[in-house]
């Protein structure tokens, strides 16, 4: 029985990667720049490269940008985390978080350091894994600036 409660959970996960993947490729067009917070193994990051010239991601984690190193072509990689992302100003025409508003320490200063790297009409592209923190991320959305054009909270933990 625990066999077939793995099997499903890894069937989830594919088909939750797959919806993730289909709905970010059709809201972004080729563009100049993007950053991934938070992306891990570089699993979204490997699926956005060829849409972009310039592709960035960041992770807390060393050892998750280790294994990112493996599959990412052009990417440049830093540790860094959104509270202080270790990018210029206005670098960036497109930013990523898939499945990490949840685990951030300070949303507002995250989202106020997404600002600062986000080139004007920049897009934020996030999925957030359940409701409430889908109704979180509205309440910071009225404070951002409109220099965002977009902030796409997903609901569920698909999507």
């Amino acid at each position: 029985m625990q066999r077939r409660a793995h099997t499903t959970q890894l069937d989830r996960n594919v088909i939750e990667d797959a919806s993730q993947k289909r709905i970010i490729g059709r809201w972004i067009s080729h563009a100049d720049s993007c950053l991934e917070m938070g992306g891990g193994y570089g699993r979204t990051t490997s699926f956005i490269e060829p849409f972009f010239h310039k592709v960035a991601m960041a992770d807390v984690s060393e050892g998750s940008l280790q294994l990112a190193r493996t599959v990412l072509r052009k990417t440049s990689l830093v540790q860094g985390d959104a509270s202080s992302i270790p990018m210029k100003d206005s670098s960036f025409d497109f930013i990523f978080m898939v499945k990490v508003v949840h685990l951030l320490r300070d949303p507002a200063l995250a989202m106020r350091e997404i600002q600062r790297v986000s080139k004007d009409q920049g897009i934020l592209m996030m999925t957030i894994p359940n409701l409430p923190m889908n109704s979180l991320i509205r309440s910071f959305e009225e404070r951002v600036s409109p220099k965002l054009r977009h902030i796409l909270p997903t609901f569920g933990p698909a999507i």
